[in-house]
């Protein structure tokens, strides 16, 4: 998710797997943490009653002082791609020409593991930087690869190796892919998906105009020639999901005018984009963040589109198909995109619409059920220090908490861990959240 380079210091948050509380609902996590680390968890509030699910507050947290981190994914590194084993590793890139890899110990929840070296992968010279991060298997392996878009446009993937000997390395060289083409020059949004329903991951990401660039996987962790399609609009971030009801993925693109594009795969391509007026005309909504999934209760199954930005989040439910005006919306009213009659989520509807509130990242967890709704996560800058937002689906509407950030380490080269203090809850008769933890760097 694919988002999301607006600022100097910026913001990231990627939902994580956390540790599930033993005991049910009364019985605290484990907080001591052995002798390695620190604690699963610091002391923990008095748990929220079933069905309303909040989150426990910090747990960890680590200054990073060199790195200047602006992107983290967690992801399977020290583990096989697919284990569900608690816990998972964190990718990390920004300011500099290496991305970090820090690894969790599954037996202090979602911390860091103190007797294990963090691996570093350089991603070029020390006048690059990364701008974009993702996560994937991109060649059939089950081990999970690191894909980064670097400052020059370029993209750098470093391969996971097969059978890593005990505690890493876990990868090995890298490889540089050019996606400028036609004299399209990449911009700052990356993603991966399967667009042409193959089994392996695609690379797609926005350009500094109009168009989307994109590159089809070999099945081997190569890539085909690059390839561009026009979205219509100024690209600003794009995220990749199956919007049309079929195996393929299709494109969504955040523009600077108040509008985003839809554009539904051909399997070789995209179709001509859609565009969807989702702000005022008029409205410039540089920056905008997109995200995907499944958070409207009246389409349970259908994948919606979230926006961000300034201090707030518009919604568009689908039908399942690709439309997504006069779609029944979550307060059960109609929506009509093309007058801007989406549902508004404010971060703070007492002040109103801000142009002080940065969103900073906008991430839609949706679980793998495929009739429970997911969770919709912003972080955003709110003045009096870092927020995130956390709205879960409801039956009369979303529902918002929001949170502080604890802070370490300077503004913006630290990175905490938030854990959901309720494993299994549910919310308006829907399935909702798990046991997720949301990772921030500031």
């Amino acid at each position: 998710m694919t988002s999301r380079v607006i600022a100097t210091v910026l913001t990231a948050s990627l939902l994580g797997l956390a540790c599930v509380q033993d005991g049910g609902n009364s019985t605290p996590a484990d907080t001591s943490g052995g002798d390695d680390g620190p604690p699963c968890a610091e002391q923990l509030p008095e748990l929220p009653p079933l069905g309303n699910p909040e989150f426990v507050g910090t747990v960890s947290g680590e200054a990073m002082p060199n790195l200047r981190a602006t992107r983290i994914a967690s992801a399977n590194i020290a583990r096989v791609a697919n284990d569900s084993a608690c816990c998972q590793d964190y990718v990390v890139a920004g300011g500099t020409n290496a991305v970090t890899i820090k690894f969790a110990a599954a037996h202090d929840g979602l911390t860091f593991l103190a007797n294990r070296a963090d691996e570093t992968v350089a991603i070029g010279s020390s006048t690059q930087s990364a701008r974009d991060l993702a996560v994937g298997d991109l060649n059939a392996d089950n081990r999970n690869d690191i894909v980064v878009l670097r400052s020059d446009g370029v993209v750098v993937v470093a391969l996971a190796v097969p059978a890593p000997p005990m505690n890493g390395p876990y990868f090995g060289v890298t490889s540089n892919w050019t996606m400028a083409v036609a004299g399209y020059v990449p911009g700052a949004s990356l993603d991966l998906a399967d667009m042409d329903a193959d089994g392996d991951l695609d690379l797609f990401i926005t350009s500094t105009t109009t168009r989307i660039l994109w590159r089809k996987n070999n099945g081997n962790g190569m890539f085909a020639a690059a390839s561009h399609s026009n979205a219509g609009i100024t690209t600003q971030n794009l995220v990749m999901a199956r919007v049309n009801a079929g195996n393929q993925a299709d494109a969504l693109v955040a523009g600077s005018d108040g509008r985003f594009a839809y554009l539904r795969s051909t399997g070789n391509g995209f179709a001509p984009a859609a565009l969807h007026r989702i702000a005022s005309p008029g409205a410039n909504t540089t920056g905008m963040l997109i995200a995907a999934g499944r958070i409207c209760p009246g389409h349970p199954t259908t994948t919606a589109v979230a926006v961000a930005f300034y201090d707030y989040v518009k919604v568009a439910c689908s039908d399942g198909a690709g439309g997504f005006a006069n779609v029944l919306e979550p307060h059960g009213e109609q929506e009509d995109v093309a007058n801007d009659g989406v549902v508004d989520y404010l971060w703070d509807s007492a002040e109103g619409l801000s142009q002080q509130h940065l969103s900073k990242d906008l991430t839609i967890w949706t679980p793998a059920d495929s009739n429970s709704l997911g969770e919709l996560y912003a972080h955003y800058d709110g003045g009096l220090g870092t927020l995130a937002e956390w709205k879960i689906p409801g039956t009369c509407g979303i529902v918002s908490r929001a949170m502080p950030l604890a802070r370490w380490g300077s503004a913006f080269d630290s990175m905490i861990v938030h854990r959901e203090s309720v494993g299994d809850s549910t919310w308006g008769g829907f399935a909702c959240a798990g046991s997720l933890g949301l990772l921030s760097v500031h």
